[in-house]
């Protein structure tokens, strides 16, 4: 969170990053493969996809269960962009698991990360309850074609002091975490530099 004289807490600076047609095809591409080898419950919610969801670039022949993979890696994409200069070598995890990432999608020097994109303009992320093992969450908001915009990270241990509602389509519980809680990008460089040093002594 941010505080502004005047203003209170606010949101902190977005930090928007470039997509490009060919870093969507390349998600598109990692979600196809993901969707064969996970196991999901073909008639729950998830294999629905994202309702209305809104597909870039024209993409087409892409399932809605898919499409949802693609929106959660072109958020990773993005994070992965910002931190590489902290983390050295940095990419999408397209390794194929059967039961997923188990909420963590990143890993370096300890610290361990999830990543949560919304695709339209909002105020919060939503994040299903008892599902992010990572010590930090990473919001992202992917609303137009060209940029993704990284909101800010905070420690997730804070997010159960978010606001809790019932899913619309679901019996599950989702944690609303609104962007003015989030911690600004430039502080997560500075805490993976520390981890870095701790590691290496």
């Amino acid at each position: 969170m941010t505080s502004q004289e005047g203003r209170g807490i606010v949101a902190p600076r977005r930090v928007p990053i470039a997509i490009t047609r060919a870093d969507v095809l390349q998600c598109v591409a990692i979600a196809v493969e993901r969707a064969k080898y996970r196991r999901y419950d073909k008639g729950g919610t998830w294999a629905r996809g994202l309702a209305n969801a809104r597909t870039p670039y024209v993409i087409t022949d892409i399932k809605p269960h898919e499409w949802a993979i693609v929106v959660g890696s072109v958020g990773e994409y993005a994070v992965a962009n910002y931190l590489a200069p902290s983390l050295g070598e940095c990419g999408i995890d397209d390794e194929l698991r059967v039961c997923g990432d188990y909420g963590i999608d990143f890993r370096a020097y300890g610290l361990t990360l999830q990543v949560k994109t919304r695709q339209r303009p909002g105020e919060h992320v939503l994040v299903k309850e008892g599902t992010n093992k990572a010590l930090a969450l990473v919001a992202v908001e992917w609303s137009r074609d060209d940029v993704a915009e990284l909101l800010g990270w905070e420690w997730s241990h804070f997010l159960n002091e978010c606001h809790r509602e019932v899913s619309r389509f679901g019996s599950w519980v989702n944690l609303c975490v609104g962007d003015e809680v989030l911690r600004p990008m430039s502080r997560l460089r500075s805490e993976l530099a520390l981890w870095k040093e701790l590691q290496c002594r």
